[in-house]
């Protein structure tokens, strides 16, 4: 079997220079988790590399 893989794009709104409300970074950091990935691999998709996760976790602190 050939695994065939792309990135999918979350996009948020928000006003310029406003923080991310809480609800919506809670989310992006589970999505983001290892748990998330988790589950994003028993649906069988390809999760995340883990330093593109860290990465993008970083992003949200």
């Amino acid at each position: 079997q050939y695994p065939l893989g792309r990135f999918l794009n979350v996009y948020i709104v928000r006003e310029p220079g406003k923080d991310i409300d809480p609800e919506t970074n809670e989310f992006l950091r589970f999505i983001l988790s290892r748990n998330g990935q988790a589950i994003v691999a028993e649906e069988g998709l390809l999760p995340l590399p883990v330093s593109v996760a860290k990465q993008e976790l970083a992003k949200l602190k």
